[in-house]
C-alpha cells in the first residue's frame, strides 16, 4: 500500500471469529513500527482488505481455495 511517499507492507489475516484483520509491521522491540492515528486506521484497514479482495491470488491465500466456491 502506498501512503504518500511511503510504501507500507501490512499483514492481512483471517480469524474464524472476527474475519479479516490487518496487522501493522512490528519493530525489533515488539512495538508497532509506526503510529497510525485513530481516525486514519480504519481507512488503512479498508484499503488493505480491498487490495486483498481485488487480487485473486492474495484472496485465495487469505480466505482459502474453498471460499472460491461461494463466489469470493
Amino acid at each position: 500500500m502506498e501512503l504518500g511517499p511511503f510504501f507500507l507492507s501490512l499483514g492481512v489475516s483471517r480469524l474464524k471469529r472476527s474475519g479479516l484483520i490487518v496487522r501493522l509491521p512490528m519493530g525489533d522491540g515488539g512495538e508497532p513500527a509506526l503510529e497510525v492515528g485513530a481516525e486514519t486506521w480504519p481507512l488503512v484497514q479498508q484499503a488493505a482488505i480491498a487490495g486483498v479482495m481485488a487480487d485473486q491470488v492474495a484472496r485465495e491465500h487469505v480466505l482459502g481455495r474453498d471460499l472460491r466456491r461461494i463466489g469470493l
